[in-house]
């Protein structure tokens, strides 16, 4: 077997996908504090996160800006989930986190245009909400939802990756679990687990977890490696 972007049996992404964004986007930050020219061209990044941050925590911000699809201009509205969110979406592939040094100090200078079109960029039409909800609801908001809200707090999203597919999840028709999916296990079969070095969701300690339930398992980390990477 091969699995790409794998988490091991038994864990909520919903809960630890709370806090593994902040170590992809640290990752992101140093790499850009290490490169010359995103160094010079972007001296705040880190300074000018944690501005725009607080600014979202003391309320939403409101403003007109172009419409990322059609280019349109029309009013807005941005709080600290919505940001928080397109932020962790741009880090699930490098074509995105590129362009965070640049959207963040933009924001900090009160432009969120290309927040607005990080948000649209990381939105795939190919993805079935309904397939998402059938599987994410039953397999992790259910195991989220019964820990304590420190255990699915992070940083960047707060307690927001939960939240954003909560409403949803409560109301949506699910089967209970059965109880034996949910178990470790340990299988023979070769297994060759993938994971990015700076992937948000399932980043590389959680493919290290997951290789151990396969004794004939190997683990490849791709250096610069996002969310994804057996193509």
């Amino acid at each position: 077997v091969v699995l790409d972007a794998a988490a091991p049996v038994g864990l909520s992404i919903l809960a630890s996908g709370a806090r593994s964004p902040d170590r992809s986007l640290e990752a992101v930050i140093a790499a850009c504090e290490k490169d010359a020219a995103c160094a010079s061209r972007y001296p705040s990044f880190r300074a000018g996160l944690a501005a725009v941050l607080a600014r979202l925590d003391a309320g939403p911000v409101k403003g007109v800006a172009p419409d990322p699809v059609t280019g349109k201009r029309g009013g807005f509205v941005l709080d600290r989930l919505a940001v928080g969110n397109a932020i962790r979406v741009a880090l699930y592939s490098r074509s995105t986190a590129e362009l965070l040094p640049f959207a963040i100090a933009e924001a900090a200078r009160d432009n969120w245009a290309p927040i607005l079109g990080l948000s649209i960029a990381a939105f795939d039409e190919r993805l079935s909400m309904g397939a998402q909800f059938s599987a994410l609801c039953a397999e992790d908001w259910r195991q989220a939802d019964a820990l304590p809200p420190a255990e699915r707090t992070g940083q960047l999203m707060k307690d927001g990756y939960y939240s954003f597919f909560s409403p949803a999840c409560a109301i949506w028709p699910m089967d209970p679990l059965p109880a034996e999916m949910l178990k470790p296990f340990r299988s023979n079969v070769p297994a060759l687990v993938i994971s990015g070095a700076y992937d948000p969701v399932t980043p590389p300690d959680l493919g290290e977890q997951t290789v151990a339930q396969f004794p004939n398992g190997r683990h490849l980390v791709v250096p610069n490696g996002f969310h994804g990477n057996s193509a």
